[in-house]
């Protein structure tokens, strides 16, 4: 995001902390962007700071590309692709 000042804010961050607040989460429940869940977060298993590092490889493949490295037709394909496919090599976009 950009604020009014030209100063760039990255959202979205912070699942990692969610761990230590277990009685307002189920387990099991799937919390995040699409896009930016790393596969064991996608599963719904046990998430951590390791999360949040996957999350910001997306964010620095997408600065470079322009594009996301897994895709899908909607937000379950797209999670199946995160799952179960390599992304796509970045040397396809730049």
């Amino acid at each position: 995001m950009i604020t009014t000042d030209n100063v760039v804010k990255i959202l979205d961050f912070g699942i990692a902390k969610l761990m230590y607040q277990k009685s307002k989460t189920r387990s099991g429940m799937i919390m995040g962007t699409p896009g930016y869940m790393a596969p064991e977060q996608a599963k719904g298993e046990a998430v951590g700071s390791y999360t949040d590092l996957w999350s910001l490889g997306i964010m620095l493949y997408e600065m470079i590309s322009g594009e996301l490295p897994f895709t899908g037709d909607n937000d379950i394909a797209l999670i199946y692709s995160i799952v179960n496919e390599e992304p796509i090599p970045i040397t396809k976009f730049v």
